[in-house]
């Protein structure tokens, strides 16, 4: 059936009046209704976070399962406290040996000068161990 068919069809169609009764009770229900409705605020007014998580619920749910999972692995990972132990003080030889090894660090970087080494420097000599021969012609 094509669209021109079906115009036919309605146009040859007649139209029932609506009993008179009817009709009154039916347009009397919407303006009550219609009046009803402007004037009473609305019963349950949409709340802030049902608006936010409107679009996809399952997802924003999804979402805050997956941080539930995060945070709950995050607390049970944790490392317990370290407790305080009281540690004797240094022997002597220990600090004897600390403060050499700082005066020969700051030695090597060069914050302090280098002690002078009581070893005379001596004449140099030969550089290699050939005979000197000289010819004289």
């Amino acid at each position: 059936m094509n669209s021109d068919d079906f115009e036919k069809r309605i146009e040859r169609q007649t139209f029932h009046k609506v009993p008179e009764n009817w009709r009154q009770e039916i347009l009397g229900a919407a303006k009550t209704e219609s009046v009803q409705r402007s004037f009473a605020p609305n019963p349950q007014p949409t709340s802030w976070w049902r608006e936010l998580l409107w679009p996809c619920p399952q997802a924003w749910t999804g979402l805050a399962a997956v941080w539930i999972v995060i945070l709950a692995t995050s607390f049970t990972a944790r490392e317990p406290k370290i407790k305080m132990v009281k540690v004797p003080p240094p022997s002597p030889e220990f600090r004897i040996a600390m403060k050499e090894q700082r005066r020969l660090y700051l030695e090597l970087v060069g914050l302090l000068p280098r002690e002078k080494e009581s070893i005379q420097p001596t004449a140099p000599g030969p550089r290699s161990k050939r005979d000197e021969d000289f010819q004289i012609v």
